[in-house]
């Protein structure tokens, strides 16, 4: 159900997404649930935390559905080189205009900021704030 109103709503701005664990039901629910999101028209922002690899990769690929998303906060995912690739693969085909990416505690590392580079050079001038705290960034990521 949630992810039908999500779908239908066209005043929900701002969505949450924090831990989503493994569960009963939950592999039938999922493909809803993203597709919800993917339907969604009006959500501007998104908060996606503590998800794990597969849910964190399903919803990359939801976001490409958002045409007026302008804010991603992502953090804790540990989406894993799959997960950074999706991102990166997103934020290359230059459907969304980004003016906010935070990226915080997803153990990024030097190449996790690799795989990023050339989506985040895709965003183009709307992209105003960057955050990459928490990340195991070493001096090869700089």
């Amino acid at each position: 159900w949630l992810g039908y109103f999500i779908g239908k709503s066209k005043f929900f701005h701002h969505l949450y997404i924090r831990v989503l664990h493994d569960g009963e039901g939950r592999e039938q629910q999922m493909p809803a649930f993203m597709e919800g999101i993917a339907r969604s028209q009006s959500i501007r922002a998104l908060s996606c935390t503590d998800l794990g690899d597969n849910v964190s990769e399903a919803i990359v690929r939801a976001l490409g559905s958002l045409p007026r998303l302008e804010e991603l906060y992502y953090g804790s995912n540990s989406p894993g080189p799959n997960g950074f690739s999706a991102l990166r693969t997103l934020l290359e085909s230059g459907v969304l205009k980004l003016k906010k990416l935070l990226l915080f505690d997803n153990d990024m590392g030097d190449d996790g900021v690799a795989s990023l580079v050339n989506g985040l050079k895709s965003i183009g001038p709307s992209l105003k704030v960057l955050e990459l705290i928490s990340n195991s960034i070493g001096n090869e990521g700089l």
